[in-house]
């Protein structure tokens, strides 16, 4: 039977890839597809959902699939095939798959391709960080976060779910039909302006399976130093503490403050030929030229603590742990800093000095972490005020008068974005770091060894007139890049 080469650009690339099937003949009622083996039941209602017709499955060998995939797609597409029928995806396999967005000749119809790639697109647009994929009782939640804030964009019919569900999974070589297990995976985008790299997560919920994705940009790989907008005074400090041969220096914050961009900068800093620096992430986000990235993969064994303590036989400079999550990895993170090794990490706390208490309430000795740790840098992202409506805030004064603003900013003119298109109503467009750090000295270290309380630490922070979040924000504010409500939200103390 002559395959109809007709039906090529209708039929989802992913169903030849990932399961061996080919289109053989189209009619107005249906579609002949050849395969070495029956899909799954539901493979067959998702590949009828996309092409909105039944589908009949003949039995081929796999030669013959292989031979048929070659005359209908080209050898250049069986080449780059990443499984056959004789070569099965494994569905746990951490390579991402690559997708190229609208380059299917049914996108623009209302389907469950269409409506994937429409949405990439947009999300990319927007410059959304996340999407979020939430089933309601009665339609689909469909919301972006974009500059931090989640942001409503459509509800979806709850006839979409299943198969939307399924299409976004098979794109992340997911298993389809585990529903009720967590599960993440990868999608690699190609649009005509950035490839972009799709970290996938879905979770069981009351009405139906949750999807939420992470974009993250490939080509924002040009972190440096002098792009975080450091003030100056820091930038001397942590460059300074970078310049090191041995010690700890921690980025601390919330999940989503910035802590990995700032990382990576660091690491840029660094990376040279006469240099072995290795990380250990979870996953990881960025691929980085010249180093050495491992990832955790606890159900094998492979902890933070497992990877660092085996790392530190592999003659390294310089490591970077993405997180010092319990005791054991502070315990080790700190003995390589005390061996001659540089060791960047994060940790979750409110400010910059609450991290020596929290190294140690996780049981390090006092004197061991003032020995070993060098810089701290807390940090938040604030959103930055749109710069095509900006306008005076005339609430501003108004809303300072429950706050112990400065005399130099009450006699500053404040801004405020009161939306337009470009920044779709918010007022904002885009985001930036404001930051405060503690460097460890002789005087601090003594404090911390006697005992003094986390009150006491702070006291003698100020006293030093180290820039708090509170003051890195206000500044901000006077030079107009931000609004005060925005860094009362974030940092007010």
């Amino acid at each position: 039977m002559n395959p109809d080469q007709s039906v090529a650009p209708e039929f989802p690339a992913d169903f030849v890839r990932k399961y061996g099937l080919v289109p053989i003949v189209k009619s107005d009622e249906s579609l002949t597809c050849a395969g070495s083996k029956s899909p799954g039941p539901e493979v067959l209602e998702e590949l009828e959902f996309i092409l909105q017709k039944p589908v009949e499955i003949e039995l081929w060998s796999e030669a013959q699939i292989r031979q048929r995939i070659e005359l209908v797609y080209g050898l250049d597409f069986v080449q780059s095939t990443r499984s056959s029928p004789s070569n099965p995806v494994d569905e746990k396999s951490p390579n991402p798959r690559s997708v190229s967005l609208g380059t299917n000749g049914h996108a623009k119809r209302r389907s469950v391709v269409g409506l994937i790639d429409s949405m990439f697109e947009e999300a990319l647009q927007q410059r959304a960080s996340d999407i979020h994929l939430e089933p309601q009782e009665h339609s689909i939640r469909l919301r972006y976060r974009i500059d931090g804030k989640l942001v409503e964009r459509d509800r979806i019919e709850s006839a979409m779910a299943a198969p939307l569900v399924s299409r976004l999974k098979i794109m992340a070589d997911l298993d389809i039909a585990e529903k009720r297990r967590p599960q993440d995976g990868h999608i690699q985008l190609s649009s005509e302006s950035r490839p972009v790299d799709v970290r996938v997560s879905t979770l069981a919920t009351r009405h139906g399976e949750k999807v939420v994705m992470r974009l993250l940009e490939r080509n924002n790989q040009g972190w440096s130093l002098d792009s975080l907008g450091l003030e100056t005074e820091l930038n001397t400090v942590l460059r300074r503490s970078l310049k090191l041969a041995n010690g700890m220096v921690l980025v601390t914050g919330p999940t989503g403050c910035g802590k990995t961009t700032t990382l990576y900068a660091a690491l840029n800093y660094l990376n040279s030929d006469a240099v072995n620096i290795t990380t250990i992430e979870d996953p990881i986000e960025y691929h980085l030229d010249g180093v050495n990235q491992t990832m955790v993969n606890a159900e094998i064994g492979l902890t933070f603590a497992e990877i660092l303590r085996t790392l530190l036989r592999q003659d390294p400079d310089i490591c970077m742990v993405g997180e010092i999550r319990d005791r054991e990895t502070a315990e080790i993170a700190v003995r390589a800093a005390l061996t001659g090794h540089l060791v960047l990490s994060t940790l979750h706390t409110n400010d910059a000095i609450s991290t020596v208490i929290r190294l140690i309430d996780m049981g390090i000795e006092p004197f061991l972490v003032t020995s070993s740790l060098k810089l701290v840098i807390a940090q938040r992202l604030v959103r930055c005020i749109c710069q095509s409506c900006r306008v005076a805030d005339e609430l501003g004064t108004e809303l300072s008068k429950g706050y112990d603003l400065p005399e130099w900013l009450r006699s500053r003119t404040m801004y405020v974005g009161k939306g337009c298109p470009r920044c779709n109503g918010t007022g904002y467009s885009g985001r930036r770091a404001i930051m405060e750090y503690v460097e460890i000295d002789e005087d601090l270290a003594a404090a911390v060894v006697s005992g003094v309380s986390l009150g006491g630490l702070r006291d003698a922070i100020r006293k030093r007139g180290n820039p708090s979040l509170w003051d890195a924000g206000l500044r901000i504010v006077a030079a107009g890049e931000t609004s005060l409500s925005e860094v009362i939200a974030i940092a007010s103390v």
